[in-house]
């Protein structure tokens, strides 16, 4: 470089500037358009997320509700028979505990299907964090290091550049 004229070696560096600096604003473009791209597919994966939640609590009230229908009926069925057998249901003794029984195990069933309702709610919070995770790893793959790499480069050759100009 020291045969150029310093119009030249202005020229060459204001050229190599410029490159430098388009390739900086086409990968911030690019990380611009994959950023938006990411923050979609979590969006989109919040909705899933959130939709199954609703249904497993549809079904989960439901199934709750058709518990307690259930109930009632087996409980009315098993009063009118103590009543047509002459036992008194309400004084508690035998046909008692039979109705409590009854009730105990509608109960545990419900409680039973409050722990499957937990592990299905944490499987799919966990589903959500997981694809969430991903997709900042993927993220970080693709424009952490190389970008970061290629800038520095860029700027060693503008300043070896500028070096070899003087």
């Amino acid at each position: 470089m020291s045969g150029l004229d310093p119009v030249s070696a202005g020229f060459m560096f204001a050229t190599q500037a410029l490159g430098a600096i388009s390739s900086r604003a086409q990968a911030s473009q690019q990380a611009k358009y994959q950023n938006a791209v990411i923050a979609q597919q979590q969006a989109q994966a919040q909705a899933q997320a959130q939709s199954q939640l609703a249904q497993l609590q549809a079904t989960r009230d439901a199934d709750a509700e058709s518990r307690k229908r259930q109930l009632k009926v087996e409980m009315a069925s098993r009063k009118a028979a103590f009543g047509a057998m002459g036992l008194d249901s309400a004084s508690g003794g035998s046909a008692g505990a039979v109705l409590k029984g009854l009730v105990t195990r509608t109960q545990e069933e419900q409680d039973s299907e409050d722990k499957m309702y937990g592990l299905r709610a944490n499987a799919i919070g966990q589903s959500l964090d997981f694809a969430n995770q991903r997709s900042l790893l993927e993220q970080s793959r693709q424009f952490g290091p190389s970008l970061g790499l290629q800038l520095a480069q860029q700027g060693l050759g503008l300043a070896s550049s500028l070096l070899k100009s003087r």
